[in-house]
């Protein structure tokens, strides 16, 4: 082997273990061989992937003023060649290894190259023999006429339709969703999932295949556009949100308002800026049709009101007055994405999660009001087909006051609600009633039509059934403290301190409390650890 340089700056490096063979290197001038020379040109270079060359070593030339990243690996033996299913367009060199120096009496008969195609494909061959006398036989079996031809839905991203949003298992196979805005202004979030089944490209049609973004992070669009195509069944329930960046979180201190809601309780936060409202979207993971995004706690809010909305569909569900905050808490919408406007020049932070199966509604048992909603997949623009489901229920452990106001419900279906498994009431448009619960109770819909949607939305208001003797104290300066054992409160008695408008503060010392209940206020209201 002969190495040479026209400076005198040549190195040797040599790679594996020694073996029980000599190797001498020797510093003298000797003549060359050139082999051969591959140029990819700068708009093809997306289409050169997964292709093998039989050599000892490879020289790669990066033209002037250029970046490469090149990932690669050794092979031994026959070289697979695989094809991605997302790459439309797949180009390759088979080289020999004679042309590379190498000794071609060890490939005699032998297989240099072999593929297993997942999908039919087109396959083009050009066979340039550079020298030599050999016979180089190619074997392919099977249909070789297929082209991928997808239906295609197109989407331009504006003021007036500042997203899209898809459960990806809906799009049909063979079908392409193609959403454009501008250049760099365009990102795409998912949740968790596997995407074997779908493609992505940063481009209007079938080139510039990317990965989808994982642990629901988000890529943005060098091209202004993603493509997503639909290459087979099998596709898990991932919801996909491609959105303008600059439109719809223009009213946000920052664009990092898109969230995912798991199993796993979260907190999520974001700040509107003072000229307008700042849309945050919860996209549900894993949807199935009867999972709920719960909303367990709301922090506080500077001002005016939050209003929650339907993603899928823009229907209000809710608007919460800020002084009504700290009343609206564990309750759950059935939808796979929900909005939430947070009022100008403020900051909310929401705590959430999802449920499957029905909506568990939990009451606090320090939490003397609490309000929710009762919400069906059809109102925010989901389908469902069980002729008869429970969609909510819980458990009280005390008595409890139910009042129920029906802002909306469907003429075609009858929702219905049983306490203590008995029947008790039917609901109806603009109608509210009350019960006083002690057990349990199910909200359930009993389809009498082949819809595939019902609905209604109820809001409703518990509160606990508590007649407390209070003994009240307020400090002063003859007085300046409350000390007490708290195992001798009696049980439904309360003990409100109050100290005016001077600081007031509580020790306590180590323990379990789970039988009492502690408020920031003289009422039964904010309650706090």
């Amino acid at each position: 082997m002969i190495f040479c340089s026209t400076k005198n700056d040549t190195e040797v490096f040599i790679t594996g273990e020694s073996s029980e063979s000599d190797f001498y290197v020797y510093d003298t001038p000797a003549k060359t061989e050139i082999s051969f020379d591959t140029c990819f040109d700068a708009s093809d270079i997306q289409y050169w992937m997964n292709f093998g060359i039989f050599t000892h070593g490879l020289i790669i030339s990066i033209p002037k003023n250029n970046e490469l990243t090149l990932t690669g690996k050794t092979e031994i033996d026959t070289y697979h060649i695989v094809k991605n299913g997302c790459q439309h367009i797949q180009k390759g060199v088979l080289i020999s290894p004679s042309l590379n120096g190498l000794n071609s009496s060890l490939f005699e008969n032998e297989v240099l190259y072999n593929s297993t195609l997942v999908q039919n494909n087109t396959m083009n061959f050009t066979v340039n023999m550079l020298s030599g006398n050999e016979t180089v036989e190619l074997f392919y079996s099977g249909n070789s006429t297929f082209n991928i031809y997808p239906n295609y839905n197109y989407i331009n991203l504006s003021d007036d339709n500042p997203y899209y949003l898809a459960l990806l298992s809906e799009i049909p196979v063979n079908n392409g969703t193609i959403v454009c805005g501008l250049p760099d202004d365009v990102d795409i979030h998912v949740t968790d999932g596997t995407y074997d089944s779908l493609c992505l490209y940063d481009s209007m049609d079938l080139e510039n295949n990317v990965e989808f973004p994982t642990s629901f992070s988000s890529i943005s669009s060098k091209s202004g556009c993603f493509h997503l195509y639909r290459a087979s069944n099998n596709t898990p329930p991932i919801t996909a949100l491609i959105r303008s960046i600059s439109i719809q979180s223009k009213d946000c201190e920052n664009t990092n308002n898109v969230f995912q809601s798991t199993e796993a309780p979260k907190d999520l936060s974001a700040t509107s800026k003072g000229n307008g409202s700042c849309e945050v979207i919860i996209l549900a993971s894993k949807y199935t049709p009867f999972t709920t995004i719960s909303i367990n706690t709301i922090g506080e809010i500077q001002s005016d009101s939050l209003i929650l909305k339907s993603t899928i569909n823009s229907k209000q569900i809710v608007e919460i007055p800020a002084q009504d905050a700290k009343y609206w808490m564990n309750f759950g919408i059935h939808s796979y994405a929900l909005t939430a406007i947070i009022p100008q020049d403020s900051t909310v932070s929401i705590n959430t999660n999802v449920q499957r199966n029905g909506y568990n509604i939990q009451k606090g048992a320090c939490q003397y009001i609490q309000k929710g909603v009762i919400v069906s997949p059809g109102y925010t623009g989901m389908k469902y087909s069980d002729f008869v489901e429970v969609l909510y229920k819980s458990e009280f452990f005390q008595s409890t006051n139910m009042e129920f106001n029906a802002i909306e419900v469907s003429e075609k279906d009858e929702v219905t609600i049983r306490y203590d498994q008995t029947f008790i009431q039917f609901w109806q448009s603009n109608g509210t009633f009350s019960i006083n619960a002690q057990k349990n109770f199910s909200v359930q819909v009993f389809k009498n039509s082949n819809v595939t949607t019902s609905d209604f939305l109820i809001e409703y208001t518990l509160t606990s059934n508590i007649n407390l003797n209070s003994n009240n104290i307020d400090l002063n300066e003859n007085e300046t403290y409350y000390l007490g054992l708290l195992d001798d409160i009696p049980i439904n008695n309360s003990i409100v301190v109050c100290a005016g408008a001077q600081n007031t503060e509580l020790f306590i010392t180590n323990g379990k409390y789970d039988s009492f209940c502690l408020y920031d206020s003289p009422a039964l209201e904010n309650n706090i650890q």
